[in-house]
């Protein structure tokens, strides 16, 4: 029996869950009891979401994983000159090995 309703989809059993994050079992859980995926709530013994309430978790975790890295491949000031230094006296070393 599918249950659904107009404003939020779906309602995704664990299952669907887990086949939709790509996630196991034993993660769902681990992340619905500490709370890192507050999208998850008990349906009597199940555990369950909306879909649109997964749909936005996930966004969520795409947008803050994107945030990280782009701030983490950016260089701190000035280091990206150490850097075109040390590939200059690295060209300088090896033409004097060379020569």
């Amino acid at each position: 029996m599918t249950i659904t309703r107009k404003d939020r989809g779906e309602l995704l059993y664990l299952p669907d869950i887990m086949q939709r994050t790509k996630m196991p079992e034993g993660t769902i859980r681990s992340r619905y009891h500490s709370g890192t995926m507050p999208c998850l709530w008990k349906l009597g013994r199940r555990l369950v979401t909306w879909e649109r309430d997964l749909e936005e978790w996930l966004e969520a975790q795409r947008a803050a994983t994107t945030k990280t890295r782009a701030s983490s491949t950016q260089a701190p000031e000035g280091e990206e000159t150490e850097v075109a230094e040390l590939g200059e006296r690295l060209e300088i070393e090896a033409r004097k090995v060379a020569g």
